[in-house]
């Protein structure tokens, strides 16, 4: 039988989704019938839902997040790992929360008619959320779910540590080249672009690198032992 244990990040989490909630039934009354939901490179709305739709979607991806990063331990054959950085693991989730309100805070903003940079802010924040996540990679332990997996690092535990240690900075710097880039005059998909290129295609190649290399040492053709 599945236990959770209530802690104080998932206090933190119910204050984030709370919050979400909370402003959207504040505005509630002042919102237009069509909610704009998504933005085109030059931030102009491109689709638009009735507004009872548009205010849930942030809360009801919150609760998402949040039911996930708590079954995940449960069900993850490696969950023993998870739980040896519980720490950081819900500071991942709480960042992807915290983010999650921010955009709900934005998309009220602009529906109720407050002009704002909007490009600009929403890659701000995805390049916060990018380097947040580069820090707490660096105590990322090998699991099933949460970090680089790929077949290499998912093979060998000592695969998996060393590519997040390479992943960390690289995620860091990819978080602040979409933050600066937010305010440069750059497509909006080449920065996106190039950011996750940075920040999983080199790792994940590193990865496969790092376990040939360590494949030789060992002498061992075949996957390493965990």
């Amino acid at each position: 039988m599945v236990q959770l244990t209530l802690r104080r990040s998932d206090l933190a989490a119910a204050l984030l989704i709370l919050v979400s909630v909370g402003a959207a039934a504040l505005v509630y009354p002042s919102l237009p019938e069509q909610f704009a939901v998504h933005f085109d490179a030059t931030g102009t709305p491109d689709s638009f839902y009735g507004k009872t739709l548009g205010i849930a979607i942030m809360p009801v991806a919150g609760l998402g997040v949040y039911v996930l990063f708590r079954v995940l331990p449960h069900i993850d054959p490696r969950g023993e790992n998870i739980r040896a950085f519980q720490g950081p693991y819900d500071a991942i989730m709480l960042l992807i929360l915290g983010f999650l309100a921010y955009i709900q805070g934005l998309l009220l903003a602009y529906n109720l008619g407050i002009e704002y940079p909007q490009n600009a802010l929403v890659l701000g924040g995805v390049g916060l959320l990018f380097g947040g996540i580069g820090v707490l990679f660096t105590r990322a332990e090998p699991n099933w779910f949460v970090g680089i997996r790929t077949p290499w690092t998912l093979s060998d535990d000592e695969v998996w540590r060393r590519t997040h240690r390479v992943a960390a900075p690289l995620f860091v710097l990819a978080g602040a080249l979409i933050a600066v880039g937010s305010f440069l005059p750059v497509p909006t998909e080449f920065l996106i672009g190039a950011a996750v290129a940075v920040a999983a295609v080199i790792p994940s190649a590193y990865s496969f690198v790092v376990y040939r290399r360590l494949q030789r040492e060992r002498g061992d053709d075949g996957p390493p032992s965990a």
